[in-house]
């Protein structure tokens, strides 16, 4: 069992909240930690825990994993290069466009965006990207500038001959040119390590973040990317981070499939975002945000899952929601990287009258597999519940274009 301080203390340095990642991750985390530390007892290790903040650094490693690759999702990456000069004019060598990747994990996502402006014309000099992450870890990663084959996914494999230096071993590394358009930094959303320019950010790509904070952090974190942006910016968010909150300051760009989003209320400065209210502003080294999607369990997947999945359809069918939603939360000890499995557990928090529960759960499966139509259709009845309509419209042209694949 974890103590609740121990998560309190999760939920004040990264804004975890941990229905987000699942309770047995956390539980994971803690245990490898204990091991490491030699410490067989809860409670020694909680008092270890809030005496050094390294040893939090460390836990906080364990909750995040840097799950990335370049060009993840392109539709973000050819929007911007589509737009650039339509946005903000011909590039220059006197006013260069200033980007941020915020998290940008192990370097792939602000490498991508580079190579997209390079590719589109923009020479450099004409812009700067600067790229934060709260993993020291990923940061020493992206900052090598050394990647595989499987870093690309089996896409864009030509970028590797203009950008990237292949070696005898069968690894890429990133050009001189590339890397030095990006500037990589440790720090946070809510704890910004760098100075905001009055103009602020030309785009900010902030990708599967939101979606794993809390209420409070998630609200914070969108006011702190409106002050960030400049009034002609865009804002790239993922599909699972499309929340209401962002439909005050921002508004989506027609093309819904890039998830770029434009501010539209005027704000009276934009200044540095401020550190978290009640909460001791800290040092680079130790401020926290989970800055990268959840680590999923080392267990595999058990043999029998497509028998246990039929099972848990039955008792839906059957009407018992609160059996079915016993057996999801059973088998996601054992493996959470299957969205058919988070589908059913929304479909049974929905039965149950669990909204928010329900919603978390689609958006999970849809991060896992953006085109799962049954997530989906189940998120857009909810918004459309809810009364968020434009919620439930972007909702509902993913499903068009899912079933025109």
């Amino acid at each position: 069992m974890i103590l609740p301080s121990i998560l309190d203390l999760l939920a004040r340095r990264i804004g975890l909240d941990v229905h987000s990642i699942g309770m047995p991750s956390v539980e994971l985390a803690l245990q490898e930690r204990m091991r490491c530390c030699g410490i067989s007892d809860l409670g020694s290790y909680r008092e270890l825990l809030f005496a050094e903040e390294t040893e939090q650094d460390e836990l906080i490693e364990l909750v995040i994993v840097p799950e990335t690759w370049f060009f993840r999702d392109q539709a973000p990456f050819q929007f911007l290069a589509l737009n650039a000069r339509r946005q903000w004019g011909e590039p220059s060598l006197a006013l260069p466009l200033r980007l941020l990747s915020l998290p940008c994990s192990t370097g792939a996502e602000p490498y991508s965006m580079a190579m997209t402006l390079f590719d589109a014309g923009y020479p450099a000099g004409t812009f700067q990207i600067d790229a934060v992450d709260i993993s020291e870890k990923s940061l020493r990663h992206a900052r090598a500038g050394i990647y595989r084959e499987h870093d690309f996914r089996g896409r864009n494999l030509d970028v590797l001959q203009r950008h990237f230096i292949e070696n005898p071993r069968g690894v890429f590394e990133v050009k001189p040119e590339l890397r030095q358009t990006v500037n990589f930094t440790r720090g946070t959303l809510l704890e910004f390590p760098l100075p905001i320019a009055d103009s602020g950010y030309h785009a900010v790509f902030c990708r599967n973040l939101l979606i794993y904070l809390n209420a409070d952090w998630r609200q914070r974190g969108v006011e702190a990317l409106r002050r960030m942006i400049r009034p002609d910016g865009i804002l790239f968010v993922g599909h699972a981070d499309a929340t209401s909150a962002l439909n005050v300051p921002f508004s989506m760009a027609k093309d819904a499939s890039a998830f770029a989003y434009y501010p539209h209320v005027p704000i009276a400065t934009q200044s540095q975002p401020q550190p978290a209210p009640a909460i001791r502003a800290r040092s680079r080294k130790s401020a926290a945000a989970v800055a990268t999607a959840p680590k999923p369990s080392d267990s595999s997947a058990p043999s029998d899952l497509p028998s246990q999945l039929r099972e848990i359809r039955r008792v839906l069918d059957g009407g018992d929601a609160a059996a079915a939603l016993e057996q999801c939360e059973r088998i996601l000890h054992q493996v959470r990287n299957n969205a058919e499995l988070y589908s059913l557990a929304g479909v049974a928090h929905e039965q149950l009258g669990q909204g928010e529960a329900a919603k978390e759960a689609w958006q999970k499966s849809l991060y896992l597999e953006p085109r799962h139509l049954n997530s989906l259709r189940g998120l857009k009845c909810l918004l459309e519940k809810e009364g968020d309509l434009p919620g439930a419209k972007n909702i509902a042209a993913r499903i068009r274009r899912a079933q025109s694949k």
